[in-house]
């Protein structure tokens, strides 16, 4: 254990003080720095030095001792994921004007389907699909809801879809994107 820079414990018994797997001796020969978090620490830990409730320093160990941690990986992954959607869709939006660039590369990384085909370079690979001869939605620049497209007619709808299971759906008029 002294050559590890993170160690996590886990072992709690139902109804009994947690056993104690890691020692003070063991803390102080671990190299300053390492970090210690202690999933136990509720039933008393299974680090000897883990102050209940707290992150304390022993030795130059930090050692996390918060109880129910894992209660807080939900919340933050969520956080995590709503940023990452926003920051996305911010990206896909200038000017109100919905972005289908090609040029883009997390454009067209993300761009699955084209006109009901798909156009995305892994996803045709996954399902044994010849690759396109031309590259799908070719054309650089912005789309809006109402433009020709190159057969002369008018889509009042666009739809994109995305690898993060994302669909976006703008409808001239009905979607305010500024």
């Amino acid at each position: 254990m002294s050559e590890s820079d993170v160690v996590i414990t886990t072992a709690v018994i139902p109804g009994k003080k947690s056993p104690i797997l890691v020692t003070g001796e063991m803390v102080q020969k671990m190299a300053p720095g390492s970090v210690i978090v202690d999933l136990a620490a509720e039933r008393g830990g299974n680090c000897e030095l883990t102050v209940p409730g707290e992150i304390s320093i022993q030795h130059d160990v930090t050692i996390v001792g918060l109880f129910n941690l894992a209660s807080t990986v939900p919340y933050h992954a969520s956080q995590m994921y709503a940023k990452n959607v926003a920051t996305f869709l911010l990206h896909l939006v200038k000017d109100g004007t919905l972005r289908l660039d090609t040029a883009d590369e997390i454009i067209r990384d993300t761009w699955l389907t084209d006109g009901g085909e798909i156009v995305n370079k892994r996803l045709r690979e996954l399902y044994s699909l010849p690759a396109l001869a031309v590259p799908a939605a070719a054309s650089t620049g912005t789309v809006e809801p109402g433009a020709p497209t190159a057969a002369g007619e008018v889509k009042n709808e666009m739809k994109l879809d995305l690898l993060t299971s994302l669909y976006v759906s703008c409808w001239r008029g009905s979607l305010d994107l500024k």
